[in-house]
């Protein structure tokens, strides 16, 4: 929501941030005179008449009861919290301008339309008063944003060829540039903030490797909309990774403790519905879904609808692949923790392949803003890295982001993990409503229905034997004393 809080913010420091963007000159069918922006003059916003200013209004709220314009002055005190204020403020505001601005950046054929199409068509940028725009933003000439998101450099035995995009290419190109801006503006937001909280800056630095840390993660539930896709398949993905190790951390000890004992308990069966160890390996296993995306990526010919078609034979047997005889080429279902999830593999590979070239990652290392130039910078070093310890592979936004994954599981791994698990009461997010079957399936989804059941035929505590022998041991000790020399370790 930040860029539409961004444009309900003040003229005075909209003018301050970008005065060649926020103002903008109406035509003279449009009235003619000067304004300033709505989210509808940019492409990546919601193109959608009710988001326009109407006649005598300042702004207008994007999500209906929700004031962009408070919520913008809140994000403006958040950050100053964390040291984000003056010049840096504007320069981080300025790098989303950038985001903004990519999205209108419009591309066409070489070719105009009294010209026959050739063989050699590639792409032009068609809007430049736009381009200039972005050019003057970023700091950079209006000829090497054009050749960045127009042409690109291939390497063949050393030799560096230029090749011109199509436009739709070149608007990918584009695209893609603009997803990575974005997401390195997040990665700096999360550096501002593990440095404002870092104990260590305090003390020195004996007693700075003493320090133990607390940490706080918002995991995104299951994603399951009309239409899912890529993205839908990495945060599901994501989403059951973080289920997995739940399940692991609150009953996998229990468990494996009643097993040993031959104990049984009326609530496993409840625990076994809930355990998606064989999602994990349908998704993520050596012959997982993910691993055949990123061979298909490498193939050479590879497609959507192969990838699709490999998956569904290669997993006919899995009980977590649903065998539906109407689903397209591109399509298969998958059932998740929660609900069962159709998805569309349109746009599959060409979305998990890294797209960021090395020209795109040059751009942004000449911008004269310094958040996004640091940025770039730092992938730029990556890159170089792993290309000379890795040129035999092709990295995949899906390898990279599983990657972090199981960073982030070895992170846990060092810690004492509490969770807290939140239930959407209804689907309308609509205030005093809760639907039972929909909040009783997120509720067996976590695994609390089998928590309470284990929990109600389990023993209620469970003691250590010194404890144990202190409580109880008169019982079976003539004297006393006896427990205080007896070695815990022998007793059975």
């Amino acid at each position: 929501h930040i860029f539409y809080q961004l444009l309900a913010a003040r003229p005075t420091f909209l003018m301050q941030v970008w005065k060649e963007g926020f103002k903008i000159n109406e035509s003279v069918e449009e009235g003619g005179g000067r304004r300033m922006a709505w989210p509808s003059d940019f492409r990546y916003l919601i193109r959608d008449s009710r988001y326009s200013i109407p006649d005598g209004q300042d702004s207008v709220d994007a999500v209906p009861g929700m004031s962009d314009s408070k919520n913008w002055i809140s994000t403006q005190k958040a950050l100053q919290v964390f040291g984000i204020v003056g010049e840096e403020l504007i320069t981080l505001v300025r790098a989303l301008c950038v985001v903004l601005q990519l999205g209108n950046i419009s591309f066409g054929s070489n070719a105009t339309e009294s010209a026959m199409p050739q063989s050699g068509e590639y792409a032009v940028v068609t809007s430049d008063i736009e381009l200039k725009k972005l050019s003057s933003l970023m700091g950079v000439s209006t000829s090497m944003l054009e050749d960045s998101f127009t042409e690109k450099i291939h390497v063949v035995r050393g030799v560096a060829m230029k090749m011109k995009l199509t436009p739709d290419d070149a608007s990918k190109a584009c695209d893609t540039f603009a997803k990575e801006l974005y997401g390195l503006i997040w990665n700096y937001l999360v550096e501002k903030i593990n440095i404002a909280t870092d104990a260590t800056r305090t003390y020195s630095s004996e007693r700075s490797s003493q320090l133990g840390h607390i940490s706080l993660v918002d995991m995104f539930g299951l994603e399951n909309f009309p239409v899912n896709r890529f993205e839908q398949f990495c945060i599901n993905y994501a989403s059951e990774m973080i289920q997995h190790r739940y399940l692991t951390d609150n009953f996998k000890t229990m468990t494996d403790e009643y097993a040993t004992e031959k104990l049984r308990l009326d609530g496993m069966d409840d625990l076994q519905m809930v355990d998606n160890s064989d999602l994990m390996e349908l998704l993520g296993g050596k012959i997982g879904i993910i691993v055949a995306l990123d061979e298909e990526c490498v193939r050479q010919g590879g497609s959507d609808s192969m990838f699709v078609y490999k998956v569904k034979v290669v997993h006919e047997m899995s009980s977590r692949m649903v065998n539906d005889r109407h689903h397209g080429a591109g399509i298969f279902s998958i059932r998740h923790s929660a609900d069962t999830i159709e998805y569309t593999a349109d746009e599959f590979m060409e979305r998990n392949s890294d797209q960021m070239t090395h020209d795109l990652v040059n751009l942004g290392c000449q911008c004269s803003n310094t958040i996004i130039k640091e940025q770039f910078s730092k992938v730029d070093k990556l890159s170089l890295a792993v290309s000379g310890a890795r040129k035999s592979t092709k990295d995949t936004v899906l390898s990279k982001f599983r990657s972090e994954l199981n960073k982030f599981i070895a992170a846990i791994d060092k810690t004492q993990t509490h969770y807290i698990c939140c239930i959407r009461p209804n689907g309308e997010s609509k205030p005093l409503a809760v639907g039972q079957k929909e909040t009783l399936m997120q509720l067996r989804a976590i695994g609390a229905v089998a928590a309470t059941k284990l929990n109600k035929e389990s023993y209620p505590q469970n003691m250590s034997t010194c404890d144990f022998l202190k409580r109880y041991g008169f019982l079976y000790f003539e004297d006393i004393k006896d427990i205080d020399r007896m070695d815990p370790s022998a007793v059975k």
